[in-house]
């Protein structure tokens, strides 16, 4: 009974995650830590991830993870994307997670993304055309090329978020590698790298208030 006066005073915060494994248990769990006030669902674009136990463990978590096409933004207040390499192979253009990013925004439901999962904003290309990003004119962060670069896999990067969020009329900043570095602009939170994943919530839930 309980939750269901919190569901309705608060809504839900979706928690978005890549189906390809990586290494995601970090920064989701600095991230949902300060988000305790809320109830967290997790979805994934088919649904396939599994929970570790340290996110299993906390009593506002759902444990079942949700497919895209189970989510519905009106009942949401906000989604967030916790840093994870897996995020620029399957939602950097995934075209649900582009309805569900673009309703928050018409909505101004508050977004954030961390890390390498500041990829996952790249799907979210304007309804009228799929040229026109719809973060055009903000400013944000994400992972930086030095960070990048230091990876093995770099060579296989599907994507440079540095140079995307550039190149599609958005205005990139960073610090030091490994350093903690936010940014908010409007109803988007961004954080650089795992490093950041506690401030970046913290802000998140601020604008969720």
């Amino acid at each position: 009974e309980s939750l269901g006066i919190i569901t309705f005073r608060m809504g839900w915060v979706l928690l978005v995650m890549s189906d390809v494994e990586g290494d995601f248990e970090q920064s989701a769990l600095q991230m949902c830590k300060r988000l305790s006030e809320h109830i967290i669902k997790v979805a994934t674009p088919l649904g396939k991830q599994t929970l570790p136990q340290s996110l299993k463990d906390l009593s506002f978590v759902d444990r079942e993870v949700l497919s895209f096409d189970q989510c519905n933004v009106n009942e949401i207040s906000g989604l967030f994307v916790p840093s994870c390499e897996g995020s620029m192979e399957d939602l950097h253009t995934n075209a649900k997670l582009k309805q569900l990013i673009n309703g928050c925004l018409l909505m101004q439901k508050p977004i954030c993304a961390v890390g390498y999962s500041v990829s996952a904003l790249g799907c979210a290309m304007t309804e009228k055309d799929d040229k026109k990003w719809s973060f055009e004119g903000y400013r944000m962060t994400g992972i930086s090329m030095i960070e990048v670069v230091r990876e093995t896999t770099f060579a296989n990067c599907p994507v440079i978020m540095e140079n995307f969020i550039r190149d599609h009329a958005a205005f990139y900043s960073c610090t030091l590698a490994d350093a903690t570095h936010v940014v908010t602009d409007r109803m988007l939170v961004t954080g650089q790298n795992k490093a950041s994943s506690a401030l970046a919530a913290h802000c998140f839930s601020f604008l969720l208030q």
